[in-house]
């Protein structure tokens, strides 16, 4: 039917129709929720039915997995994420919520996210997007534990100068400001 696809930062889906044609917005941000782009499109079994992940901007909140529909150009929240998910037959989602790799039971004719979720692992890999499932129900992943490190102030000799604040487990990427006094 179509070729949908993430944008840019700031842009929703876009979509391509299957035969071929000019691309056409298929989903807008919602600006009054806090919405940075919409990503990683997933088709349902139906070929109607989409999910998508909207991107919250906030750094450390959820985003949300949505669900649009092609016929209408409609979308709804199915539920708050830190990641995409992914339907797997026989009808569940697979996300990421709280550091946590989760399978959820999904009505596929509602288009919603029913009855209580079960964790399936423990902080996956870099916690967001580092899993995936085949047709039979079969789900991969990989998990890393990130190394407890310590925030160290450096001169350009390598002589340690300062440490900062308690251990913790550092994933993000740091940058200074350019007068050098705040990371």
């Amino acid at each position: 039917r179509a070729l949908i696809f993430a944008r840019r930062v700031g842009e929703g889906l876009g979509m391509i129709p299957a035969g071929g044609g000019d691309m056409r917005p298929l989903t807008a941000l919602a600006k009054t929720q806090a919405e940075l782009f919409h990503a990683f499109p997933q088709f349902l079994p139906d070929q109607q039915h989409f999910l998508f992940y909207a991107m919250n901007p906030q750094p450390g909140a959820d985003g949300w997995v949505m669900a649009g529909d092609l016929a209408s150009q409609t979308v709804k929240r199915v539920l708050p994420s830190a990641s995409k998910a992914i339907y797997v037959r026989p009808g569940y989602l697979l996300y990421v919520r709280g550091g946590e790799l989760i399978a959820q039971r999904f009505d596929i004719n509602r288009i919603e996210a029913i009855g209580d979720p079960a964790v399936v692992a423990d902080r996956p890999w870099n916690g967001i997007h580092a899993f995936t499932a085949s047709d039979n129900g079969t789900i991969a992943f990989v998990t890393r534990r990130t190394p407890i490190t310590r925030l160290t102030w450096i001169d350009r000799a390598g002589k340690v100068l300062q440490t900062v604040g308690d251990p913790s487990e550092w994933v993000h990427t740091l940058n200074l400001t350019p007068d050098g006094k705040t990371l």
